[in-house]
């Protein structure tokens, strides 16, 4: 589940509304009023101005304190919801273990929760870049709204950089994982002139080893194909 311009539709009035309910208050709460404030913008085309409008939602992106607005405003989007919710930054997963058809009504409910959360809170859900990815063998597959539109089923999902099959291997990840570490090496072996023994283990351990690491937890391979794909890098 994935927001429409998250960071930019978040209404300043609401927002301030949900720091109060988290006894946010008196001068924390004057500073960031404050902080938001008194904000305008306008386009400018080929040299002509457009007048200022002033800027009512959205916190500012860049800054250290706007995720942390955006996580506040979002944090009560999973009251209510019986399926399994997992929230990162303007990202949400939704899940459910589906062993019947009560199941699939369940979870179909929680979406649409969700979607009156994000109504009643000025929020849009993006439904081009909103998934369904079906675990298991004897999965039926179902259909599932998001409002009035049918989710896209997917057989591979990225996660955070991760690529997730519906099979749970970890195969497509592997291929990813060696073509970008294969990638560096390349940028290496064309890009430096100077390669010293330090100035090597230096690149190897920044752009290198981190292309192979990254989630290795997550997706670390089982397969002897899929190691041996990793060692020959």
């Amino acid at each position: 589940m994935d927001f429409k311009k998250a960071f930019d539709t978040v209404p300043h009035k609401r927002l301030i509304q949900k720091l109060e309910a988290h006894s946010i208050k008196g001068t924390v709460a004057v500073w960031i009023k404050n902080w938001l404030s008194d904000r305008k913008q306008r386009v400018v085309v080929n040299g002509g101005f457009l007048k200022w409008k002033e800027v009512c939602s959205g916190v500012p992106q860049g800054s250290v304190l706007g995720p942390l607005l955006f996580l506040i405003y979002i944090n009560d989007l999973d009251l209510g919801i019986e399926s399994t919710i997992s929230k990162f930054a303007d990202d949400t997963k939704l899940g459910r273990v589906v062993n019947s058809e009560e199941d699939c009504n369940q979870l179909q409910a929680d979406i649409h929760r969700m979607v009156e959360w994000a109504d009643m809170w000025q929020m849009d859900f993006n439904v081009d870049k909103c998934e369904v990815i079906h675990l298991g063998r004897k999965n039926d597959r179902r259909q599932y709204r998001l409002g009035s539109s049918i989710l896209r089923g997917v057989n591979v999902q990225r996660d955070l950089g991760v690529q997730v099959s519906k099979s749970l291997k970890v195969a497509g990840q592997v291929d990813n994982a060696v073509k970008k570490a294969f990638g560096v090496l390349s940028f290496i072996s064309r890009g430096i002139e100077y390669k010293s023994r330090e100035v090597m283990v230096n690149l190897y351990k920044t752009l290198f080893r981190p292309q192979l690491e990254y989630c290795v937890q997550f997706w670390a391979p089982y397969f002897r194909k899929d190691i041996k794909a990793q060692e020959r890098v």
